[in-house]
């Protein structure tokens, strides 16, 4: 679902939390020493493969954030769409 979209559920405003990765290492060594080219790159994509990915959102449910929307997982906003045909 494109964030930019209007999508709605009774009346309800319904904007997507993305997953993102558990792990990802900072972009400097320390600051002022960046990492060598490309293991940074290599490390994350390793460790997004390991440790998979987190979101705000628990699976299968929705934050409402004041009062007239929810916050809502890429995959539950999926189910909902199939499931009300939309």
């Amino acid at each position: 679902m494109n964030t930019n979209e209007a999508s709605s559920l009774f009346g309800l405003r319904i904007v997507e939390s993305p997953d993102v990765p558990r792990y990802t290492l900072p972009a400097e060594v320390l600051p002022g020493i960046p990492w060598p080219t490309g293991f940074r790159a290599a490390i994350n994509s390793w460790s997004l493969a390991f440790l998979g990915t987190t979101n705000l959102v628990p699976e299968g449910g929705a934050l409402v954030l004041g009062g007239n929307t929810l916050l809502m997982r890429p995959k539950t906003i999926g189910a909902l769409k199939s499931i009300c045909g939309g």
